[in-house]
């Protein structure tokens, strides 16, 4: 059989890397899990939430808003929630998605390059984000 290239490559040092952590750093796998958890959570809360039945739902938060030219005292008041359509909100589900995966990698990348400490740290880094996005996504879906 040919070799597959580089993402064969890849996929085989992924394997080997994550069978190395689950061997070697129980710790890790359990951050990783975590991860995991928190974010298809969030990304099913975040599928859960749409309401394509809606025709304006609030699509984000902002304390002063936007400067649109005129006076500066005008721009005081133009805060609060914005509305938008409720395919505005597939944001938060992709977000989940791409941080998932994307962050595991980086995180068996930063696990080889500089050790299961620094890989743990990101990872509860990652959780802590996605907590907030969490907790942001459901003050909107409050208001809405």
């Amino acid at each position: 059989m040919k070799n597959c290239g580089i993402m064969g490559e890849k996929m085989k040092n992924f394997g080997k890397t994550l069978g190395e952590i689950y061997e070697e750093h129980r710790g890790m796998i359990f951050w990783m899990a975590g991860m995991i958890l928190v974010t298809v959570g969030f990304l099913i809360y975040g599928l859960l939430t749409l309401k394509p039945s809606a025709a304006l739902v609030k699509i984000g938060y902002g304390d002063i808003g936007g400067y649109h030219g005129g006076e500066w005292n005008e721009m005081q008041t133009q805060g609060g929630y914005r509305d938008g359509g409720w395919t505005e909100m597939l944001a938060w589900p992709t977000m989940a998605l791409v941080m998932m995966v994307t962050h595991l990698f980086i995180a068996m990348k930063i696990y080889q390059k500089k050790g299961e400490a620094a890989a743990e740290v990101f990872l509860f880094i990652t959780i802590m984000i996605v907590m907030f996005a969490w907790v942001v996504l459901m003050r909107l879906v409050g208001e809405g």
